[in-house]
Order: C-alpha cells, then sequence, then structure tokens
C-alpha cells in the first residue's frame, strides 16, 4: 500500500473517488421545482342592463391552485371560485337599475376578467286616456276612465274644480283607472272642468238647469198696483242654483237696492229688497211663465200693496 492510500484511509474517506468525474455516475437525481403561471380568457365580457351569466377559463400547471374574487357586489362568483389546474370559473351580473354603466373585475390569482354593464335606458313616459271627454246633465253622476301608461311611469289624477271629485284611482303607476263623481249643478249656466293625469286633460261638460233659468232670470218691469200715487220699479235678477241676486231701481228706492232669494223652481217667489235704510219684501206667485203677482210690505210691516211684474 502506498503512502498516499494510507493518509486517504486514515482520514475514512477511502471510498474517495480520484479523479471526482469518477463518481458521476453514482450521484442521486434531484427534482426541479413547479414554476406556477396563469391565464385566463377571455380577458373582459360586456352584459345588459339586465345581467346575466358569464364565465371565464383558467389555464395553469397541473397542480398549481388558485382562487377567484369578486371586486363588487353585483358579480358573484357561483361555481369555480377555487381550483387547482385549468379550469372554469362561473359567474352572475345582476342586474343594473341606475342610468349609468359601470365596471368590475374577477382577479384569479392575479390575472383580472374585467366585466362592464350598460345602465338602465331612462324611461321615456307616454300617457293616454280612454274615454278623453264626457258630456253630463245637470243631475250628479258618477263615472271612469282609463290610463294607458307606460310601465314604470308614475302619475296622479288631480280634479280642477269642487264639483268634480276624484273616487278613485288617484294615483298609480303604469296602466290604471280613475273613477269621478260630479256634483249637480244648480247653476243656470253649464259648466266645464278637467282631470289631469301626466301630461293629458279628461274633460267634463255639464249642462246648467234650463228650469232654474227659464224662471227668475232676467230683466223684470213691475209696479206697485194700489199704492197712492203708484210706483214702478224694475229688476235685474241672475240664478245660481236656487239663489236670486240682482238689483231693483225706480220710485221709492233711493236710487237702486240689492235684490236676493230663494227660489228652487216651483211654489211661491220669496225675493227681498235691500235699500241700507230698510227692506222692502216681495211675496208672489207666477202667473204663467213671464210674470209674477202678489204682495209686498216695507221691513214686514203693515200695511201691504199689491204688485205685479213681467218681463
Amino acid at each position: 500500500m502506498g503512502r498516499t492510500t494510507i493518509v486517504w484511509a486514515a482520514l475514512g474517506i477511502g471510498s474517495a473517488c480520484l479523479p471526482s468525474w469518477a463518481c458521476e455516475s453514482s450521484r442521486s437525481p434531484v427534482e426541479p421545482s413547479t414554476v406556477c403561471a396563469y391565464a385566463v380568457a377571455p380577458a373582459s365580457q360586456g352584459f345588459t342592463e339586465a345581467g346575466g351569466s358569464g364565465g371565464v377559463a383558467v389555464a395553469t400547471t397541473a397542480g398549481c391552485s388558485w382562487t377567484a374574487a369578486s371586486s363588487v357586489d353585483w358579480i358573484a362568483v357561483t361555481a369555480g371560485g377555487t381550483g387547482a389546474g385549468s379550469g372554469t370559473v362561473a359567474y352572475a351580473v345582476l342586474a343594473n337599475e341606475a342610468p349609468d354603466a359601470r365596471m368590475g373585475a374577477l382577479t384569479i390569482q392575479g390575472q383580472r376578467h374585467t366585466v362592464t354593464q350598460s345602465g338602465r335606458p331612462p324611461i321615456v313616459c307616454s300617457f293616454e286616456l280612454d274615454p278623453r271627454s264626457v258630456t253630463v246633465d245637470k243631475d250628479a253622476a258618477d263615472g271612469a276612465f282609463s290610463v294607458i301608461a307606460t310601465a314604470g311611469c308614475a302619475w296622479t289624477a288631480t280634479s280642477d274644480a269642487s264639483w268634480l271629485v276624484v273616487t278613485g284611482g288617484a294615483s298609480a303607476s303604469g296602466p290604471g283607472r280613475v273613477s269621478y263623481a260630479i256634483a249637480r249643478n244648480t247653476s243656470v249656466e253649464p259648466r266645464d272642468g278637467t282631470i289631469t293625469v301626466g301630461d293629458r286633460i279628461f274633460a267634463v261638460h255639464q249642462a246648467g238647469d234650463p228650469g232654474v233659468l227659464a224662471v227668475l232670470s232676467g230683466v223684470w218691469n213691475g209696479r206697485l198696483i194700489d199704492y197712492p200715487g203708484g210706483r214702478t220699479f224694475q229688476m235685474t235678477l241672475e240664478m245660481n242654483g236656487d239663489r236670486v241676486f240682482g238689483r231693483i231701481t225706480g220710485e221709492g228706492t233711493g236710487g237702486f237696492g240689492n235684490v236676493m232669494g230663494i227660489y228652487p223652481g216651483t211654489g211661491p217667489v220669496h225675493l227681498v229688497a235691500d235699500y241700507g235704510d230698510g227692506k222692502q219684501y216681495f211675496d208672489g206667485d207666477f202667473d204663467g211663465r213671464d210674470r209674477v203677482a202678489g204682495t209686498s210690505t216695507y221691513n214686514q210691516r203693515p200695511p201691504a200693496y199689491r204688485f205685479e211684474m213681467s218681463r
């Protein structure tokens, strides 16, 4: 045994290989570590305001794990929230009730899948009424009309007259129906009222009471028949329902007086002329259509004088 061999043996490395290349064939192999890379497709997806479902494919090496996360609350992962190796993520997009578009994203191990969604177009409201008008006589009446409106369009039915009352369907959204009540017209004049819904108008025309009109409205020429020396007068009268208004001029009136009374259309006529310093009462009955005859007193005290007036 040579000297060199003895030294190696003493160091406990008698099995060492010299030169070093002589040992290459006896070393154990070392497995290299896996490097994970990720890709998503498609990179983005767009949706209408109604929302919907979408999906994104994840490509990576087998054994590489990943997690999908949404950046906004209106995008929800519905399947494939986690995985290992290649896979697919499913998600749902909620409806966008706002008019503005919006953007969100799914992030998968640093890779971004962008989601865009349009806003809801503003509603263009239109209104139509069926029917659009009604004509009634003087008596009280009830009725209704339909409102044809765009879905989601709110409206209110508003009357412009105290005698025309909305009794049902005063407000709603979209199609609907409005009910109304018309009071009896106690005036001699016809009248008109409206109910407004959106930008549409329901027109109501109601006739006056011709029976009242034919009775006292007009210019009446009269006289106190048995007043000493005789006296003449003239009354100009108007009626609103059963109420009488007007003026009296002539002898003994002090220039003029204001006339008031109530006449329901039948029975006696009762009128009072107020001169400021006293009142004259006329109580009579119709004699035909255009003549009234009766008695008149001052301050309801005797004497009573017969009167007649005609038009």
